[in-house]
């Protein structure tokens, strides 16, 4: 077994204070999120998927206070910036692989970004808008709190349902029961104020307000 030269390299000092934490080599996290982006694939219309999100936006998010901008986080293609537009005209998206290039021949304000590392200041959009995207993240939970860094009121989320879309498909890292979701929701400092989320759904979906992290 390989270690590293001394004990001291494993942890990083707090100059003022002296105490030290267990040092994080982030490169290695550079290197398993380069591995895994072999697996993004283009996410085109899908007329199923197209009625659901009209469903959803045009039933969720009419009556929503303060709502003025808003990210759709893994955006595809645009299949909802264009609906999303008919709530506020400041829309924005971040996807990856060649979605991006589709998203700017349609016209849409779309960025070329990872959805847990976003390019953007605190509190910068009203609402987070995530459909399908947060089952593709390895780390559900940071990506929840990158979401709640950036949203200064309200999260969208939407994942598929277990009993619907099975416990796995390409790219599916994070396929988990609503109880599960509801947990990370709370971890990550969201508040559930309203979902659909039982056994009979196509998908749950959860409308939150930022609160307090819940450290049980």
């Amino acid at each position: 077994m390989k270690a590293w030269g001394n004990m001291a390299d494993l942890f990083e000092i707090d100059p003022k204070s002296g105490s030290g934490r267990p040092a994080r080599p982030y490169h290695h996290l550079d290197r398993y999120l380069d591995d895994l982006a072999g697996d993004v694939y283009a996410q085109p219309p899908d007329p199923g998927h197209q009625a659901l999100i009209e469903d959803l936006i045009s039933h969720w998010l009419p009556g929503l206070a303060d709502l003025h901008s808003i990210l759709d986080a893994g955006c595809g293609q645009g299949q909802a910036i264009a609906l999303l537009r008919g709530v506020t005209p400041q829309v924005m998206g971040v996807t990856l692989g060649s979605d991006v290039a589709e998203c700017l021949r349609q016209g849409f304000q779309v960025y070329e970004a990872d959805m847990t590392f976003l390019p953007f200041e605190d509190e910068s959009f009203s609402l987070v808008f995530s459909r399908h995207s947060l089952e593709h993240s390895p780390m559900p939970l940071i990506t929840l709190m990158e979401w709640r860094r950036v949203s200064s009121r309200y999260l969208l989320l939407v994942v598929p349902s277990i009993w619907a879309f099975g416990w796995y498909g390409r790219n599916h890292y994070s396929v988990l029961f609503p109880g599960q979701w509801r947990w990370l929701l709370k971890r990550a400092g969201w508040e559930v104020i309203r979902a659909e989320d039982s056994a009979k759904e196509e998908e749950h979906r959860f409308l939150c307000v930022k609160a307090e992290p819940v450290k049980e």
